[in-house]
This record gives C-alpha cells, sequence and structure tokens, in this order.
C-alpha cells in the first residue's frame, strides 16, 4: 500500500471520528466529563483511541 493511500485512509479515519464525536450517536455511554448531555461520553473515548490506533498502524514506517 502506497503512502498516499495510507495518508488518505488515516485522514479519513480521523474525519469519521470527528464527526462521530460532533453528532449525537447511539452507543456514547454514560458521561465522564461534563454536565448534562453535552461532555466526553466513554464511547467517545473508546473510538478516539481506536482510531489513534489504526492511524498509528497504517503511518508506521515500512519495514524492508
Amino acid at each position: 500500500m502506497s503512502i498516499l493511500v495510507r495518508l488518505a485512509l488515516a485522514g479519513y479515519m480521523v474525519f469519521l471520528t470527528l464527526g462521530v464525536i460532533a453528532g449525537q450517536w447511539v452507543l456514547q455511554g454514560p458521561l465522564l466529563v461534563g454536565g448534562d448531555s453535552h461532555g466526553v461520553h466513554i464511547g467517545d473515548v473508546v473510538v478516539t483511541v481506536a482510531t489513534a490506533t489504526v492511524v498509528m498502524v497504517l503511518l508506521r514506517p515500512l519495514r524492508p
């Protein structure tokens, strides 16, 4: 997989993550920080960590 494809996939994952966090999605889970329904939910943390993991795997240096 070329570096351009890897960068495109990483950017797409970040874009999707921001969309999920900004929108009201069903799998938010309990509120961790904040008040009312506006704040950081467990689902937000899970999606962010999953995206960061995928982006790190995609952008790691290729082994010869």
